[in-house]
């Protein structure tokens, strides 16, 4: 078994915006040595956050005590391939990194988790 993860965007921004799951995702964060987010994840949830009024600070201080994944040139192509099966490309960059990475994927999408389940491994939220 793993012991590392790899969050998805809307699970970091519901974890920084203490939405629903938050209490969920940290009961889950608990378990595990090291937790992840690729650095699309970072801008992205950055963005967002900002946009939803929170303080650069705030949002820098939540997304610092995640690794970051590092994406290499040729971690994109080999997503691209992966993404003849899977529609979204940021999804395949994700689950490519999780799979290389050995990391489970956090995720609230129950339909990415019912039709890959089989491929990656998941732990929903």
């Amino acid at each position: 078994m793993t012991n590392q993860l790899l969050l998805d965007k809307n699970v970091v921004i519901d974890l920084v915006a203490g939405r629903e799951r938050k209490n969920k995702i940290i009961k889950i964060l608990g378990q595990y040595e090291t937790a992840f987010i690729t650095t699309n994840t970072f801008t992205t949830c950055f963005y967002i956050l900002r946009k939803e009024g929170y303080l650069k600070e705030e949002i820098y201080d939540y997304l610092s005590v995640f690794e970051i994944l590092e994406i290499e040139k040729s971690d994109c192509y080999s997503a691209y391939n992966l993404s003849k099966n899977i529609e979204d490309i940021e999804d395949c960059v994700e689950l490519f990194l999780a799979k290389r990475n050995s990391c489970k994927v956090v995720t609230a999408d129950t339909k990415m988790i019912l039709k890959y389940g089989d491929l990656f491994q998941f732990l929903e939220v």
